[in-house]
C-alpha cells in the first residue's frame, strides 16, 4: 500500500502525539514516515539522509584506533569501543554512520572479541561497566564477559531501558550501562582487559545480518559495544555520594516553564547577503542590537535565552582571554554576552549560553590544532576548556545561569573528570544549571549536571514525558530534572543566504500552545529554538514575524497574557 506524506496527515500525527501521546500515534508516525513517496524512495531515508549529513562533521576521526589507555586512580576512566583490537567478525560501524561512529558489532561466536591495553599505575581490584546497544527488542540473553589474566566478570545481556517512552523518540537512550557484579585484579603496568560475548542464537543471526547488511542510525539489530568503564569500587562508591553536593536547583526552570534558545553562531548568515558571520564577525558583534533583541525575547514570554557562544567555528561574542591566547583574532572587544545578560536581567529573564567543545579540522583547523583536538593532545584541549569556563564564569557570576554544553560525548571520549568540569563551569556562581547534551546515550558519569536536553528531529511528534522510572536510581537519566529542547522551524539556524525568506513554522500554532501548556502542567521545562539572522538590528525583523506570532500564542497559553 502506497501512503503519501500530507500537511493534513501531519498535522492529525502531531495532534495524536500531543494529545494522546500513545503508541498508535507513535505507529502511525512510524508509518508515515517509512512509507515509500511518490519518488519510489521511503520518507525515511530521506530524513534520515539529511540527519546524516547534519552529523557528518567528525572531530575525532583520529582516535579511531587502539592505544595504550592510562587509567586514572580517582575517577572513571572510559576505554572507546574504537581504541580495542578487534578479533574475529568484529566489525566497526561506518564512519558515515550517525553518532558514536565506529562502535563494535559483529559478535557471533565466543571468540569474537575486543582487546584494550590499560597503563596502571598501581595495583587493585577494579570495578566493570559495559556500555552497549543491545539491539532488537528481543535480542536479549547473551553473555557478556570481561576478563583479565585469570579473572573475569560477567553478565546478561538485557534490555537497553525498561519501559517504553510513548510517543516519544524510540531511539532515546539507545545505550545501557551495566555494571558487572565482582571485580578485576589488575596488576601494576601494562594489563590486557578482553570483552568477549556468549551470543543467543538470536544474537548471531542479528550481527551476520548487520555485518552483511549494516543500518545506518540507531536502533541496529545487533548488540553493538559503546565503551566499558573502570574505577576501583571504593573511587565509585565515593562519587555517588559525592555527586548529588554539586546539584543546583531547577526548580526555577520548572517554574519558568519554557525559555527559547538562539543559534547565533558564526555559521550564519544575514536576511539579505550572502556572506556568513564568520567572515565579519566582530562586526556583526557590533550591529547588534541588545535591545531590540531583549525586546523580541520578552515577546516570547520566555523564561530564560540560551544564547549560543561557540559552535562550528570558534568564537566568542566578547572578551575572553583563554581563547584569544589561544588563537588570535576569535574574540571581540564589545562584551555581547554581558550586555544582552543586563538587558535581559532587567527584563526578569535569565540567560543560559551554549557551548560546544570544539570542531574537528574539517570546520576549524586552526582551532583544533591550537586546541589539542588535531593532532590529538587531550591533556592540552583539557586544560583550555577548563580555564575557558572559570573565566567565563568569574566574569558573568550570577548574571549567567546556566550551560548548555553540546557535545556531550567528546567529553566523555577525552576522558575528561566530569567532577572538575562540573566545578569549572559553576565558577563564579554555584547554583548555575548545567547540561550536557546527551542525544541517544545515558548519563555520561555519577556528575552529569542537573537537566536533560533531550530533542527530537525536525517535525517529528513533539516528544511527551519520558517514564518517571528513567530519571530514578537506576534509570538512563538518574537524578537530572527532564527538560526537552526542539526548534518550531526546520533549521537551527540560517546555514545558507536567505534571499529574505525565513523557513516556516513545523507546528500549527493551536497544537504548539496547547503541547507548551500540558508540558508545563507536567513540570518539564522546554528550550524552544528560534531561527534569527545574523543582523540583529530594530531596522528589520530578526525572526520570523510568523514565528513570533506562534510564540505569542504559546506565551497566551501558557502565561495566560
Amino acid at each position: 500500500m502506497r501512503v503519501e506524506m500530507t500537511n493534513s496527515h501531519i498535522s492529525l500525527l502531531i495532534v495524536l502525539s500531543v494529545v494522546i501521546g500513545n503508541q498508535c500515534a507513535e505507529a502511525l508516525w512510524t508509518q508515515t514516515r517509512s512509507a515509500p513517496s511518490s519518488s519510489g524512495n521511503p520518507h525515511w531515508i530521506t530524513d534520515r539522509d539529511a540527519e546524516v549529513r547534519s552529523n557528518s562533521v567528525v572531530w575525532d576521526e583520529e582516535r579511531w584506533q587502539p592505544w595504550v589507555v592510562d587509567l586514572k586512580p580517582q575517577d572513571i576512566t572510559h576505554l572507546a569501543g574504537y581504541n580495542a583490537k578487534l578479533s574475529g567478525s568484529v566489525r566497526l560501524t561506518s564512519a558515515a554512520d550517525v553518532e558514536p561512529r565506529r562502535t563494535p558489532y559483529g559478535f557471533i561466536i565466543a571468540t569474537d572479541h575486543l582487546t584494550w591495553t590499560v597503563a596502571v599505575s598501581e595495583a587493585a581490584n577494579y570495578q566493570i561497566a559495559v556500555l552497549y546497544h543491545s539491539g532488537r527488542e528481543d535480542n536479549v540473553g547473551s553473555k557478556l564477559v570481561v576478563s583479565s589474566g585469570s579473572g573475569s566478570v560477567a553478565a546478561l545481556v538485557a534490555h537497553v531501558k525498561e519501559g517504553a517512552w510513548q510517543g516519544g523518540p524510540q531511539d532515546r537512550p539507545s545505550f545501557r550501562r551495566e555494571w558487572l557484579p565482582g571485580s578485576l585484579r589488575l596488576n601494576q603496568g601494562v594489563n590486557e582487559l578482553k570483552l568477549s560475548v556468549i551470543p543467543t542464537a538470536r544474537q548471531r543471526e542479528f550481527a551476520e545480518a548487520d555485518l552483511q547488511r549494516p543500518l545506518i542510525g540507531w536502533p541496529k539489530r545487533s548488540l553493538h559495544v559503546f565503551a566499558i568503564e573502570i574505577v576501583r569500587p571504593a573511587v565509585l562508591s565515593t562519587m555517588r555520594q559525592d555527586a548529588p553536593h554539586l546539584k543546583s536547583s531547577t526548580e526555577w526552570m520548572v517554574h519558568g516553564k519554557y525559555g527559547i534558545i538562539i543559534h547565533w553562531v558564526p555559521e550564519s548568515y544575514s536576511l539579505y547577503g550572502d556572506t556568513p558571520a564568520w567572515k565579519q564577525y566582530e562586526q556583526a558583534v557590533n550591529q547588534f542590537s541588545v535591545e531590540a533583541f531583549a525586546d523580541m525575547v520578552a515577546k516570547t514570554g520566555a523564561a530564560w535565552v540560551v544564547f549560543t557562544t561557540t559552535h562550528g567555528k570558534y568564537f566568542f561574542p566578547g572578551p575572553l582571554h583563554t581563547l584569544e591566547a589561544v588563537l588570535p583574532g576569535r574574540t571581540c572587544h564589545r562584551d555581547l554576552i554581558g550586555e544582552i545578560a543586563d538587558a535581559l536581567e532587567r527584563r526578569h529573564i535569565r540567560l543560559m549560553l551554549y557551548f560546544h567543545p570544539g570542531p574537528g579540522p574539517t570546520e576549524d583547523s586552526e582551532w583544533a590544532r591550537a586546541a589539542g583536538i588535531s593532532p590529538v593532545d587531550d591533556v592540552k584541549n583539557i586544560g583550555i576548556m577548563l580555564r575557558m569556563y572559570r573565566e567565563i564564569g568569574n566574569r558573568y557570576g550570577t548574571r549567567l545561569a546556566g550551560w548548555f554544553i553540546d557535545g556531550g560525548s567528546a567529553y566523555y571520549w577525552r576522558n575528561f573528570c566530569f567532577r572538575q568540569l562540573l566545578i569549572a563551569l559553576k565558577t563564579g556562581n554555584p547554583s548555575r544549571v548545567v547540561t550536557f547534551f546527551q542525544w541517544i546515550f545515558p548519563t555520561f558519569s555519577p556528575y552529569s549536571g542537573d537537566f536533560t536536553s533531550d530533542l527530537v528531529d525536525f517535525g517529528a511528534p513533539l516528544a511527551p514525558a519520558f517514564p518517571h522510572e528513567w530519571k530514578l536510581p537506576g534509570g538512563p537519566y538518574q537524578g537530572l530534572q527532564p527538560q526537552f529542547n526542539f526548534t518550531i522551524e526546520d533549521k537551527w539556524y540560517p546555514d545558507k543566504p536567505m534571499h529574505g525568506q525565513w523557513p516556516k513554522p513545523i507546528y500549527p500554532t493551536a497544537i504548539l500552545a496547547h503541547y507548551c501548556k500540558r508540558m508545563a502542567r507536567a513540570k518539564i521545562p522546554l528550550s524552544i529554538n528560534i531561527v534569527i539572522t545574523q543582523d540583529v538590528t530594530p531596522h528589520q525583523p530578526f525572526v520570523s514575524p510568523a514565528s513570533l506570532e506562534e510564540m505569542a500564542a504559546v506565551r497566551k497559553a501558557v502565561r495566560g497574557h
